[in-house]
């Protein structure tokens, strides 16, 4: 669970891991609301319209990792000019990254989805696949 893993890396690193939750727009609302006083450091958002609002309200910045850019090839460029969806053909392929090789893996994902672009039965094929995983991963519980 999620609060196995705040546990074990406030075990590891010394760091006190404060989860707040919020359902809907109310955690996006109190972070408006705070503004630079928030204590907030990382904000999760598991859904489009969440992170929609959250960068329309100035609430997203970007990360600047030069562990990610020395050792992960065009890491900045992953999603350049690529429209973010519900889901997408890395994630569901490769899950949650666990280290620097599942960036990795990720982003080559991210390279063959673009390269499905390049015709509309390949987009098609593409697209019906992450949304069939997709499904199992949300409805049955089956994903990486």
């Amino acid at each position: 669970t999620d609060r196995s893993i705040y546990k074990k890396f406030a075990e590891e690193t010394g760091i006190k891991v404060r989860l707040i939750e919020a359902a809907g727009i109310s955690l996006i609302e109190r972070l408006k609301r705070e503004g630079k006083n928030s204590e907030a450091d990382l904000i999760l958002l598991v859904d489009a319209a969440r992170i929609t609002n959250a960068a329309k309200a100035g609430l997203l910045q970007r990360i600047d990792s030069s562990n990610l850019e020395e050792n992960v090839p065009y890491f900045t460029h992953r999603t350049y000019q690529l429209k973010p969806g519900i889901s997408g053909l890395a994630q569901v392929m490769n899950g949650y990254d666990e280290n620097i090789e599942g960036v990795r893996r990720k982003i080559a994902w991210d390279y063959a989805y673009a390269l499905s672009l390049s015709s509309f039965s390949s987009w098609y094929r593409t697209e019906m696949s992450i949304l069939v995983k997709t499904i199992k991963v949300v409805f049955m519980g089956k994903g990486k």
